[in-house]
């Protein structure tokens, strides 16, 4: 069974040839953002403060999409995960990931219908 997903992302790159120390302070910054997330702080404005990824000006949102053009790493991370829950700091070769879960749905099912049954309608005559 498909579904949707539509991710919050915060990316706190680590440089390709990084020394141990710098990879340590990479973490603890996306530790730290992830912290204040968890902690109930807007996850937009985090992310955009502390994410290095093109979507932070945009609070860090990817949009809702089938889960397939996600990649693995953030569908594993996510998986047991609330909608409203954070995962992370998720380590990947572009540096660390905080992922918030912001919808989840089934493909093709409508998350709300609006159905209406008649039956007949009556029109009462008057002196007009």
């Amino acid at each position: 069974s498909k579904y949707e997903l539509n991710l919050g992302h915060i990316l706190v790159t680590v440089p390709e040839n990084a020394t141990p120390e710098v990879v340590e302070q990479r973490r603890q910054r996306a530790q730290q953002a992830a912290d204040r997330v968890r902690a109930g702080e807007d996850f937009a404005k985090v992310a955009r403060e502390f994410s290095d990824a093109s979507e932070a000006s945009a609070g860090g949102e990817l949009g809702l999409r089938v889960a397939d053009r996600y990649p693995d790493l953030f569908l594993r991370a996510t998986q047991q995960v609330a909608v409203g829950g954070i995962a992370g700091p998720v380590r990947s070769p572009a540096g660390f990931h905080v992922l918030r879960v912001i919808e989840r749905s089934r493909v093709g099912i409508p998350s709300s219908a609006l159905q209406t049954h008649v039956r007949h309608i009556l029109l009462r005559t008057g002196p007009q």
